[in-house]
């Protein structure tokens, strides 16, 4: 009795499974990114799409998941599926430009932030994070004027601040380059604290 009952349970959940909705995955998915479960939240967006592959919601919410749990290229596969699917995705190309940053694909991640200024010409962030990119490669030019842009546009900017500090100390202009650490501390990024303490008297 005891065997057949069981059977019975796992029929019933097998049903209950096959009969789930793209929405209910979904939804499910969105659960498990809450609870910070990403892999069970990339399980359920996948079952969703299987089942509803023209939801762009749900491409963009998998890649966010990819992100956390350190699946860039995956990331960055499904944020190009959304930006096809939706060419004016400012988020989408955003991120997608800082998944590919943080693989060490710089200069692929300028066009990314580019567009996102494009889309969206007030975007401080992204003006800070293409900055970032150009100084990485070599333009300290242009990452200066992107950081200054960036500053101007939201003069909270703790990172633009960080980043033309950094850009401005290669520049050999130190103490401008210490007033800019201090001033993204006083904005709360405590990452500053140690370029201060390496960098400035």
């Amino acid at each position: 009795m005891k065997s057949l009952s069981s059977l019975l349970i796992m029929l019933v959940a097998s049903f209950c499974a096959l009969g789930q909705t793209a929405t209910e995955y979904f939804e499910r998915g969105d659960a498990k990114s809450d609870m910070g479960d990403h892999a069970g939240a990339i399980e359920n967006y996948t079952k969703g799409i299987a089942l509803d592959p023209a939801n762009v919601a749900a491409y963009y919410n998998r890649a966010l998941s990819k992100r956390k749990a350190g699946d860039h290229p995956g990331a960055i596969e499904d944020y190009t599926s959304v930006i096809e699917m939706d060419p004016s995705n400012v988020n989408a190309y955003n991120n997608r430009g800082r998944s590919k940053f943080v693989l060490g694909d710089y200069e692929s991640s300028i066009p990314d932030y580019t567009k996102v200024i494009e889309l969206d010409p007030s975007n401080s962030g992204a003006y800070s994070n293409r900055g970032l990119s150009k100084h990485v490669t070599g333009d300290r030019t242009g990452a200066m004027s992107d950081l200054n842009k960036a500053i101007a546009l939201d003069g909270t900017n703790a990172l633009a601040y960080y980043n033309r500090g950094v850009t401005t100390l290669f520049l050999g202009q130190r103490e401008n380059a210490c007033a800019d650490f201090k001033r993204s501390l006083e904005l709360g990024n405590e990452g500053a604290l140690a370029a201060i303490k390496a960098n400035c008297p």
